[in-house]
């Protein structure tokens, strides 16, 4: 049995608004995700595309799920996203940084959320 990578039939590059340029078109999808994610959470997002791009110039080929993979976090999570409040680390640092801000009894405004949420019902 051989392999055969399944791809979109529909995919036509020359109508992406980013151009037919795949790493592009990729990070657009990534900032459009992070950006809609953000406003789900109701938090403050103010990047740019542009400076998405600049944010993870050399990182961008090492993004993934692994602890030494990367990604984008806030340096203070009560400011919103932007330019100057976001930084590239990977994946063990983020969890470690988490692990030391539980530690200190520190708890993101979502989890203040469901705690507030459970005193009103319960």
């Amino acid at each position: 049995m051989t392999y055969r990578k399944i791809t979109r039939p529909n995919t036509q590059p020359s109508r992406w608004c980013t151009g037919p340029d795949l790493q592009t078109h990729q990070q657009y999808r990534a900032w459009v995700q992070q950006r809609n994610q953000a406003r789900f959470r109701t938090e403050t997002w103010s990047m740019t595309f542009e400076q998405y791009q600049t944010l993870w110039s050399e990182h961008w080929p090492n993004r993934g799920r692994f602890s030494t993979s990367y990604m984008m976090t806030r340096i203070d999570s009560d400011l919103p996203w932007s330019f100057s409040n976001c930084c590239v680390i990977t994946r063990k640092d983020h969890g470690q940084r988490q692990a030391d801000n539980r530690a200190t009894g520190w708890q993101s405004r979502a989890r203040q959320r469901e705690l507030a949420d459970a005193e009103q019902s319960g």
